[in-house]
């Protein structure tokens, strides 16, 4: 009763003797009638006003009084909504970042090696079957076809024996690399092979006589050429007179 009777003083009274905070309360005038935007500006200033008092009352004709906080409720519901908007977005943010782990930059140069890579020992390569090897550049190409034809002619140069240069092509990089699983003259002509890693210099392509061998090969000659694990034999070497993983031998170094 004590609250509707200071709505009903508001209403009958002038609007220019301004408010009155009889009863402890804080009550607003506005002409009934008058437009909703004057009465929300009311409404919101008059709340703030009045933090940490008793109520604020804006008497509206024919509306309660509790309809005249419905301005800043729906303040306050959007300004809720638009905050949980915002950390709904940045929470997603964040779970789309990848881990600390998987952020870890590359080793510089590896994602841009490209390898061709052939199942079991490798293409078998002759000179008269050198689209087994179709998939390297040409360059590496003719490197194997002047490598087999030498082969042929040190070995027996007669037309019969052509056919006997062989050349097992297992792992070609495009850092200038590739293991030849198996190397040498076969049937009909046979003289015996080896294991080798073919490198490319500023020359070309080369066949270095240290990075040929029928065993594995050493730390140390493959160091110095800076030979990658991934072209190293089951990516073994000999290291003080027994067999280590060349990668663990690299860490150390």
């Amino acid at each position: 009763m004590e609250r509707r009777r200071v709505e009903d003083d508001a209403v009958s009274r002038p609007q220019s003797e301004g408010p009155d905070r009889a009863g402890g309360r804080v009550v607003v005038q506005a002409r009934s009638g008058g437009p909703e935007v004057l009465r929300d500006v009311l409404g919101f200033f008059c709340v703030r006003s009045n933090l940490g008092r008793s109520g604020c009352v804006i008497p509206v004709t024919g509306r309660s009084a509790a309809s005249t906080r419905e301005p800043h409720m729906r303040r306050t519901t959007l300004t809720t909504a638009l905050a949980t908007a915002l950390t709904t977005v940045a929470l997603t943010l964040l779970a789309a970042l990848p881990t600390g782990a998987s952020t870890a930059a590359p080793a510089p140069g590896a994602a841009s090696v490209r390898t061709v890579t052939y199942p079991g020992l490798g293409a078998t390569v002759t000179l008269d079957h050198l689209d087994r090897i179709a998939r390297t550049p040409r360059p590496f190409q003719d490197f194997v076809e002047r490598r087999l034809t030498r082969l042929w002619k040190q070995n027996d140069p007669r037309p019969r024996c052509r056919p006997a240069a062989t050349m097992i092509v297992k792992t070609w990089r495009s850092d200038g690399y590739a293991l030849i699983s198996d190397m040498g003259n076969f049937a009909p002509c046979p003289a015996g092979g080896w294991v080798q890693i073919a490198v490319r210099t500023a020359d070309g392509w080369r066949t270095p006589v240290r990075l040929g061998a029928q065993e594995p090969f050493r730390c140390r000659v493959l160091a110095s050429y800076d030979v990658p694990v991934a072209v190293v034999p089951d990516g073994k070497c000999y290291a003080g007179g027994q067999v280590v993983s060349y990668e663990a031998w690299l860490a150390e170094r």
